[in-house]
């Protein structure tokens, strides 16, 4: 991400009265390590988090913990930290760098001050019991005369209970209650005072609250000493007594004591997530508030590590002292099951606690002290952090305002909203209970608590926790994404001059926002109101509305503040940095102004591609760089292959390879498939991949090699539509799924009344229709949870081979088919992404990794597939599974989830992993087949904006997909899937073929290849090229169209595919016609020969590069001319001949073209990697595969695909990245080698249009299982 900064001039270091006061600073760097730690060690260490864990699977709760504080706790944490540091401003002027989110620093204030309120009421009652406890004997160890149903906390042993009789309650519980809070029974007799001792106590702690920040942080600083060690002495001793007392030992067992089993539901991760923020106090803004008064080259780095290590530490060793007390009060009251015993929250804090201290029969009083004044320290060491968060807020945004003011009226303000905490209920009057009104409801559940302070709950719930979590989404990504994670690294480097790891940008960038997007999410569909009043739940969803509407609020102030813009103009302006965002010092921020100009003008020029230094001696030195801008590039060559994994591993892989498979021989099934991925696949793959990176064009733009044949990247589009069209609805619906999957039972594992004949998914067991009841045949063995009884057969049967199948036609046109569509090959979108690599980026490796890569995710998720089907089959009793296979989406959307609804443990973990998985794979996919589309567009139309195209091909696609969403969407799609995806894909991918290595030339290409990497292609690539893979797609098409049967589909849907398949294919004709008669040439055979020679522009995007590349086949021209192969006369200036193997060589440009935009590239070359995995991998290998592969021989089918795969897939692969690659250009612009077949790409744009339509709806369906899964039963 790269942001436009303005940066002020930096102002005269002569002049320093013009300078703005400098931010006071720590005294010391230890200061502020210190007074971070009392920030985040509070009293969710002590009372918050040994509760949390021991519900959620005690010791085994520490594992989702320590992940997440990995992935999420820690990079949070140190981001801020950062931002805090290196900008000197506060949680709302941070915001400088996108002024549009600034609303979420003022919504994270709003939060603070609400935590506020009441952490200093709790403070209050925490120095009521310090003092209390200097009494000669503790005030709630006795039972008062006027307590009914009371026991004497001091007491030890059982109290037997007759029948009838009400459980007593213990003298610390009603000390709590009655004395200390006064609460009384109902709300008849009206409201009273506040108590004066808890007022005199909440005065007492904001006295030493604002008597701290009242000289700002020199003051705080040196408090932090006492307020962060001293409170480690007292845990020390609290800790050593526990472990001394009896029964102690069996309290922290119990504590530790793993519960596996919990590790598998949702409540778990989302309780350890809300544990981290709250632990670590992240995302509150005290943390970038106390950075802000840091030395710019303090190194937070290492601080960060030491603060949340040791905040982990803290709250194990917390939990150690809590349960050590806990298991010795069940001990001395005889009680067998600690969880009787075991509170959360403030009663911990309040009752059992000081039960427990009360049994002791040495120094009660002592013990008492240290606790209590050990919780007022941590209370008062995280007050003052968030305090101070709030009084900076409000300081950055009036400086002119003296500071001890702000800090006074803070400090006024939180005791005024704290007495409501502390007010109790007493007599006033029956009248007055005739007047109730919300506000005394209000006082009366803060004074009644039942089980906890109700309003501080509330509050905590509503104001804190959902806020928090809602705008931490909105932080990360204004941070990450708006900001960027790479101007984040540059920061830290000029700030510490230490370069940020990949585990920390893949946190911030990735996983981080996307976890706690999620945990938000889950949040939200689990809501359930808190048992209080309906007007109490209203009251805090208006508290967290008010907190979040901030940031819309505060957008739009700022874009109305930008005058003199048009309105995109200003939404763009508000979310780049302000012009003085950067280190307050002036002269720091002007040497960071240069530093960053560096590091664009390094980015621009890192962007242009390499100019070949290889090649130097075909080069004049001093020849002056190229201005005009290039194709933008993967920002790493990583993210290029793993964008073509995600490309090419998608549905297909999961739905269609196993069924595929096992409908064509099985394990048999896998020779022909890995023959096809050996002779077509992979030199088709690395084909794609080679002329994309060569030539920085997309699929059609491509066709420049041949103008022609055009066509051919305009009709893959046409299929790369078709393809998207209902691959988005599969994904809606996988989506749906996903969210359904979060429910407590999944929704469709039970009937609904309104079903007929209808039997509940989570029945196991089979329907005996002889006699019409149902007989259950449950397995009630024990068995083991990741091994599914009979999923070893569903997989014998999956790879078990049928070899008479090998010898089917059918079986090897499947394999091919197969092939074309997991690799995603021959539909533009290989050649879209390597058109954005760097000229030298080595295709040849990513085209072997993908490849084998997509093959083995085939066959694993086939075995998955399977051994789900497997398990379906043993628990129905069917004896055949080809009774429960279903083919495409009737594997995904019924099969599979009938197969997890019958999982006796968590079937909802389960069933949001696999439409998790479907829809991400889902994505991986479409991104790879829009971005072929936009890219095609772009080449023709450079001129429009990037985003006008997205949103406009979104758009289109969304209407287009609906239709598939209609409830007789799968037949359409069906229909579109075989004649506008896999019959024009097939027939282009023969055009393509003979375009790339007979028209163009397989020599051509090598001799490209060699110029961009430097490599020799061998003998195989060579053949596979310009024979097998061909001749074998000729064959298969020839035999798909005398083989082929109609739709089971009304007449007129198999009318409309073929008029489809028609519009996609005549682009092939219509742009050779096109080509020829816009040729400058006279008479139609010198105007036909032009038309399938490459394009004067053709070559690599670079202006040197080309013309070096241009230098180059000029000489090889002369050397190689004979005169049975002049076309026409040669010139001086223009060279214009056949080669040995039929390919053109360019001509020598003596015009000037008007030169388009250099591409834009992937930032790295594993982008480009991993996009295209993501392209490759898709539904295909999930639905298809599978099926494809039982229906056509099982294990056996794996020998025709893997043939197919090796001689056509990998080829394929190859060629089109390489083609890609090397020309730069989409899959219409790319057949600029033979612009006559230009129609070719035109046809397949088409297609993949029509594709996207229906993958479209598909990832819907997933959507909405995915929603499904969450709901409890499926």
């Amino acid at each position: 991400h790269h942001t436009t900064v303005d940066l002020k001039a930096p102002q005269s270091t002569t002049a320093s009265d013009d300078k703005p006061p400098l931010r006071e600073k720590w005294g010391r760097n230890i200061e502020f390590l210190l007074s971070c730690v009392a920030l985040s060690v509070g009293f969710g260490n002590v009372w918050r988090f040994p509760y949390t864990a021991f519900k959620n699977g005690g010791g085994a709760f520490v594992i989702p913990y320590l992940i997440v504080l990995f992935i999420i706790g820690r990079p949070i944490y140190y981001l801020e930290m950062v931002l805090g540091q290196f900008s000197n401003r506060g949680c709302v002027k941070v915001y400088d760098l996108a002024p549009a989110m600034r609303g979420i620093g003022v919504g994270q204030t709003v939060a603070i001050f609400t935590v506020i309120t009441y952490y200093a009421s709790v403070l209050a009652v925490t120095l009521r019991y310090l003092v209390a406890s200097f009494n000669p004997e503790l005030p709630w160890a006795k039972c008062d005369p006027t307590w009914p149903d009371c026991v004497d906390s001091s007491r030890l042993g059982s109290i037997a209970l007759g029948p009838n009789v009400t459980q007593p309650k213990t003298s610390a519980d009603l000390y709590f209650r009655k004395t200390v809070m006064h609460a009384a029974d109902s709300l008849d007799d009206g409201l009273g005072y506040p108590d004066w001792r808890l007022a005199l106590c909440l005065v007492a702690s904001w006295i030493c609250i604002v008597g701290i920040l009242i000289k700002g942080i020199k003051s705080s600083g040196k408090v932090s000493y006492f307020l962060a060690i001293f409170p480690y002495i007292i845990i020390a001793v609290l800790l050593v007594r526990s472990l001394t007392l009896e029964g102690a030992w069996t309290g922290i067992k119990y504590f530790f004591e793993p519960q596996w089993d919990k590790l598998l539901t949702i409540e778990v991760w989302y309780e350890a997530v809300t544990q981290c923020f709250f632990s670590l106090t992240i995302c509150f803004g005290g943390l970038i508030v106390y950075s802000s008064f840091n030395d710019f080259s303090n190194n937070i780095y290492r601080h960060a590590l030491i603060i949340t290590s040791l905040d982990t530490v803290t709250s194990l060793v917390a939990g150690c002292v809590v349960f050590g007390v806990i298991g010795h009060l069940a001990h001395v009251t005889g009680q067998s099951d600690i969880s009787k015993v075991v509170q959360s929250g403030p009663a911990l804090t309040f009752i059992t606690y000081p039960d427990t201290i009360a049994k002791f029969d040495f120094l009660p009083q002592f013990f008492s002290v240290l606790f209590f004044f050990m919780l007022f320290l941590l209370g008062i060491g995280t007050l003052i952090g968030i305090v101070t968060s709030v009084i900076t807020a409000i300081h950055d945004q009036r400086p002119d305002i003296a500071r001890w003011k702000i800090v006074i009226s803070v400090g006024l303000a939180g005791f005024c909203i704290g007495l409501v905490y502390i007010t109790p209920v007493r007599a006033f009057g029956k009248s007055f209970s005739t007047e109730r009104t919300l506000i005394l409801t209000f006082f009366y559940f803060v004074a009644q608590n039942k089980g906890g302070l109700i309003i501080l709950e509330l509050l905590d719930y509503y104001g804190a926790t959902l806020v928090t979590i809602t705008l931490a989404v909105f932080e990360l990504l204004t941070f990450a994404w708006i900001y960027g994670v790479n101007r984040v690294c540059k920061d830290i480097e000029f700030m510490l001059g230490i370069k940020t790891g990949l585990f920390w940008r893949v946190c911030w960038g990735i996983v981080t926002p996307i976890t706690v997007l999620f945990i938000l999410l889950v949040s939200l569909v689990q809501y359930k109101p808190q048992n209080v009043p309906l007007g109490y739940n209203a009251l805090g969803w208006c508290l967290y509305a008010f907190a979040v509407l901030q940031l819309p609020c505060w957008a739009v102030y700022a874009i109305l503040q930008k005058q003199g813009l048009v309105w995109w103009d200003r939404c763009k302006a508000v979310l780049r940095p302000m012009a003085d965002w950067g280190p307050e010092d002036p002269t720091k921020r002007s040497e960071y102004g240069t530093f960053i100009e560096e590091y664009k003008q390094q980015s621009v020029t890192n962007r242009t591609g390499n100019l070949v230094e290889k090649h130097t001696n075909c080069i004049t030195i001093g020849i002056a760089s190229p201005t005009t801008p290039v194709r933008e590039k993967w920002t790493s060559n990583i993210e290029f292959t793993l964008s073509c994994i995600a490309y090419s591993v998608g549905f297909g892989n999961i739905w269609k390879f196993p069924y595929t498979a096992l409908d064509n021989g099985g394990g048999a099934f896998l020779i022909p498939y890995l023959v096809v991925l050996f002779l077509i696949g992979r030199p088709l793959y690395y084909l794609e991949m080679a002329m994309g990176q060569f030539c920085s064009r997309g699929c059609v733009k491509i066709y420049d090699m041949a103008p022609a044949m055009r066509g051919v990247g305009v009709g893959q589009s046409v299929a790369m539509v078709v393809a998207m069209s209902y691959y988005t609805p599969i994904l809606a619906i996988t989506l749906r799924y996903l969210l359904l999957s979060f429910s407590s039972e999944l929704p469709w594992s039970k009937c609904d009344h309104s079903w007929s004949r209808c039997i509940n998914s989570d029945f196991r067991g089979y329907a005996n229709v002889t006699n019409g009841l149902a007989e259950d045949r449950r397995n009630v063995s024990a068995e083991l949870y990741f091994t599914l009884e009979g999923s070893l057969e569903g997989i014998k049967f999956f790879l078990t081979p049928k070899w008479e199948s090998l010898f089917s036609a059918k079986v090897w046109m499947e394999a091919v088919t197969q092939c074309f569509f997991s690799l995603s090959i021959c539909f533009g979108g290989i050649i879209a992404y390597s058109s954005f690599n760097n000229f030298s980026n080595n295709v040849y490796r990513d085209a072997m990794i993908i490849s084998w890569l997509d093959t083995f995710t085939s066959i694993v998720v086939g075995c998955i597939v399977f051994g789900v089907l497997g398990n379906l089959a043993h628990v129905t009793h069917r004896t055949s599974i080809q009774d429960i296979v279903r083919e495409g989406p009737g594997l995904t959307f019924m099969a599979y989830p009938d197969a997890i609804a019958k999982f006796e443990y968590c079937p909802q973990l389960f069933s949001v992993l696999f439409f998790l998985m479907f829809f991400i794979v889902g994505i991986g996919s479409n991104l790879g087949a829009i971005t072929s589309v936009i890219t095609a567009i772009r080449d023709r139309c450079p001129t429009v904006e990037n985003w006008k195209i997205v949103m406009g091909v979104s758009v289109s696609m969304f209407c287009i997909s609906v239709v598939y969403l209609t409830p007789g969407g799968l037949d359409l799609l069906d229909v579109l899937d075989t004649y506008g995806a896999k019959y024009v894909t097939l027939t282009l991918a023969l055009f393509e073929i003979l375009t790339f290595a007979w028209i163009y030339g397989v020599d051509r290409v090598c001799r490209d290849i060699k110029f961009m990497l430097q490599i020799e292609t061998g003998l195989f690539w060579r053949i596979c090229w310009g024979i097998i893979a061909p001749l074998l797609v000729g064959v298969i098409l020839i035999v798909s169209f005398v083989d082929y049967v109609p739709l089971n589909v009304p007449a007129e849907y198999n009318v409309a595919g073929w008029i489809l398949y028609t519009i996609a294919i005549l682009q092939l004709p219509l742009w050779a016609g096109y080509a020829i008669m816009t040729q400058d040439e006279k008479g139609c055979r010198r105007a036909w020969n032009t038309a399938f020679q490459p394009s004067t522009t053709w070559g690599p995007e670079n202006e040197l590069t080309r013309d070096q590349y241009n230098k180059m086949e000029s000489k090889r021209s002369l050397f190689t001319a004979t005169p049975a192969r002049h076309c026409a006369s040669t010139t001086t200036t223009s060279i214009t001949q056949l080669t040995i193997d039929g390919s053109v060589a360019p001509e020598v440009n003596t015009r000037e073209p008007h030169e388009p935009k250099e591409r834009e590239k992937w930032g790295r070359g594993i982008e480009f990697l991993l996009s295209c995995i993501a392209l490759s991998v898709g539904f295909g290998n999930i639905w298809r595969f599978p099926y494809t592969a039982m229906q056509n021989g099982g294990g056996a089918f794996l020998i025709p695909y893997l043939i197919v795969l090796l001689l056509v897939g990998r080829p394929l692969y190859y060629l089109e990245m390489v083609m890609g690659q090397f020309a730069s250009r989409g899959c219409i612009k790319v057949f600029d080698v033979a612009p006559l077949m230009r129609g070719v790409g035109v046809g397949q744009t088409l297609a993949l249009l029509l594709i996207l339509g229906y993958y479209a709806a598909v990832l819907s369906v997933s959507v909405r299982y995915f929603v499904a899964s969450f709901v409890s039963p499926l």
